[in-house]
C-alpha cells in the first residue's frame, strides 16, 4: 500500500513519519517540499504517487493570528483539505 503524509515536519507528522515509515512504501512532504496551498503542484504529486491512502497532518495553527490572517488560515484548514478530499 502506498501511504502519502502532507506535513511531515509537524508534532502529528513527525509520529507518523517514525511509526509508519518502516512499514514500507511512505512518501512524506514537510510544507517546503509540498505547500498545500498549492493546488497545481499537488495535484501533479498525488497523480504522480498515486497513493492508496493520504494522511493531511498539515494545520494553520496559530490560533491568536487566525483571525488577522484569515485568508491564510481559511486555505490551510478548509479550502485546501477540501481540494485534497475531491484528489484522493
Amino acid at each position: 500500500m502506498k501511504t502519502l503524509l502532507l506535513g511531515k515536519n509537524g508534532q502529528l507528522g513527525r509520529e507518523f513519519c517514525r511509526k509508519l515509515g518502516p512499514l514500507g512504501n511512505f512518501t512524506a512532504f514537510a510544507k517546503s517540499d509540498l505547500d498545500i496551498k498549492d493546488t497545481a503542484k499537488m495535484e501533479n504529486e498525488i497523480a504522480q504517487i498515486k497513493p492508496d491512502l493520504i494522511i493531511n497532518a498539515t494545520a494553520y495553527t496559530a490560533v491568536d493570528m487566525a483571525e488577522e490572517e484569515r485568508e491564510p488560515a481559511t486555505m490551510i484548514n478548509e479550502r485546501a483539505p477540501g481540494h485534497l478530499a475531491m484528489l484522493a
